[in-house]
């Protein structure tokens, strides 16, 4: 017995390190100096780059990153001089997605029927099942920012738990405890260079993805 439960064991651990090892994300999308953090190692990225669990990703000023993660449910856009953690974890046959946020803005298109997709700042746990909306975090302030486009997003304060719903066309502001601001918001409110990465066309990309072997392959990407 005592033989056979080091060996489920041992097999969990093999499944779970072979997971470990898949990319969970690519990037389909650059523009200007992303900055990809892996193993404490640093290098400058493009298009086609295969992201994996724990790797930081950063953007300069004037930069820009879209991902699409591997399981071809969500897309995220990474605005200018923002830094993002990537991270998935299997849940039966769906997967549970993580993005945290440490710095700047991020937009995120998540389709229905998937597995858990939130992102984290330092103060703030955001939660959807299908929706578009948009995060950003201010290090001086502290504030976690939230504007709902479609759907519904769950906001939740990391010290004290509390929660609100944000309906579209609706916007929080969380310092991570005690009452959630809240207000209604419209396009004009929010920056238009931030409207412009929004509204870009968002259903077709291409880029070169390189593999293992060094060989170089297009990728042309539907999303829908």
């Amino acid at each position: 017995m005592k033989k056979l439960y080091i060996t489920i064991i041992l097999t969990m651990l093999l499944v779970s390190l072979v997971f470990a090892a898949d990319p969970i994300a690519v990037v389909i999308k650059s523009k200007g100096t992303l900055t990809l953090l892996r193993n404490k190692i640093s290098k400058d990225i493009t298009s086609g780059e295969q992201l994996y669990n724990g790797d930081v990703l950063k953007t300069g000023k004037g930069s820009f990153a879209a991902l699409r993660f591997s399981d071809a449910s969500s897309l995220v856009k990474v605005f200018p001089n923002s830094q993002i953690t990537v991270k998935t974890k299997k849940n039966g046959k769906k997967y549970d997605k993580t993005t945290i946020l440490t710095a700047g803005n991020i937009w995120s298109k998540v389709v229905k029927k998937t597995g858990k997709f939130d992102i984290e700042t330092p103060t703030t746990v955001v939660s959807v099942k299908g929706t578009k909306f948009l995060v950003g975090y201010d290090k001086d302030d502290k504030n976690s920012i939230i504007y709902t486009f479609e759907g519904v997003v769950l906001v939740q304060n990391k010290a004290d738990k509390f929660i609100k719903e944000v309906h579209p066309g609706e916007k929080a502001i969380s310092k991570g405890k005690g009452v959630i601001g809240f207000s209604t918001f419209n396009k004009k409110d929010i920056k238009r260079s931030f409207m412009d990465y929004i509204e870009e066309d968002e259903n077709i990309y291409e880029f070169d993805m390189q593999k293992s072997s060094g060989a170089k392959k297009h990728i042309k990407m539907k999303f829908e």
